[in-house]
């Protein structure tokens, strides 16, 4: 299960390019300002600690937010009363599609391309769901899909790419 894990530098602590050397050292892919920490699911929590170490002291920040990734916050929710609510889940099919959206551009960016089955790996999302997000997102010319072999990947592409660019 993939984790996308956002940095915040400081001036004051080492280059990115050696944080960059710590993270991946410390298992994870990526570069920037993302990176993408791929454990399975019960492992999370236990990977997460190790970025914190590897951090601790760079003043580097680190940022696991919900919308990027449900997958890290389920034992947060495990412990949390029956009537907690997702904001992915609530009432607000537009506010919630335009949220999944959101997190599968930050993966797709991140990674430069994953299959169906990699993001739904990646994501708490129904399939039908994931369908739908991305076939929007192509109709919106934010993304492309490319037959491969045996699968489609997902890619940026057109509005997105200009984005990243910036």
């Amino acid at each position: 299960m993939a984790v996308i894990i956002t940095l915040e530098y400081s001036a004051e602590g080492p280059p990115p390019s050696v944080v960059d050397r710590v993270l991946r050292e410390a298992g994870l892919s990526g570069s920037g300002a993302h990176y993408i920490l791929d454990v399975p699911k019960e492992e999370v929590g236990e990977a997460l600690d190790r970025v914190h170490a590897a951090l601790r002291g760079t003043g580097v920040r680190f940022r696991v937010s919900p919308e990027d990734a449900g997958i890290g916050h389920e034992a947060a929710r495990s412990d949390a009363a029956d009537d907690a609510v997702d904001p992915r889940k609530g009432s607000d099919g537009a506010e919630r599609r335009e949220a999944s959206m959101e997190e599968i551009a930050i993966l797709l960016r991140t990674t430069g391309g994953r299959t169906f089955e990699e993001i739904l790996d990646s994501f708490d999302m129904d399939e039908t769901f994931l369908e739908e997000v991305l076939d929007e997102m192509i109709d919106r010319g934010l993304i492309s899909a490319h037959q491969g072999d045996y699968d489609v990947t997902y890619q940026c592409s057109g509005p997105m790419l200009r984005a990243v660019c910036r």
